[in-house]
Parts: C-alpha cells; structure tokens; sequence
C-alpha cells in the first residue's frame, strides 16, 4: 500500500505490485468495489488525489467510478 484515505464513508487506495520474474510495476487506484488498473505511477496518483477530492467535496461518485472503470478496469477474460 502506498497510500490510503477515508473521508465521509468513503476508502480510496493506492497501491503497487511488483511482478519478479516479468520485471513490471502494476499501480491500482480502488474506490468502493471499483479497481484501476495503470502502468504509469504519475496516472495512478493523479487520479488517486482527485477521487480523495471528490470525496472530501461529497460528489455522487458513482457516474464517475463507472466512466473510469470502463477505461482502466480489467475486463474479465472468458
């Protein structure tokens, strides 16, 4: 974990994976049930330091978490 805030009910999480044997970094930003998947460090904390703002402003999070799920969510392999 790199970093986590709780602010009105609400938990968002920064966190980094660092696969050995292929020599890569996965960053995760998760709000609510929603995980985002990046590459790229400065994307993940970008986003990570909005959502703690608009949670600290009470936003309706749910039309955004969507839209952002949809462009950086994992998307199940059948």
């Amino acid at each position: 974990m790199i970093s986590l805030t709780r602010t009105n009910g609400i938990t968002v999480r920064l966190d980094a994976s660092y696969d050995v044997e292929a020599e890569t970094v996965e960053y995760t930003v998760t709000c609510d049930s929603t995980r985002l998947y990046f590459g790229d460090f400065k994307r993940a904390a970008v986003l990570y330091k909005s959502l703690c703002e608009e949670i600290k402003m009470k936003c309706d999070m749910s039309g955004r978490l969507a839209a952002l799920d949809e462009m950086y969510g994992r998307k199940e392999v059948a």
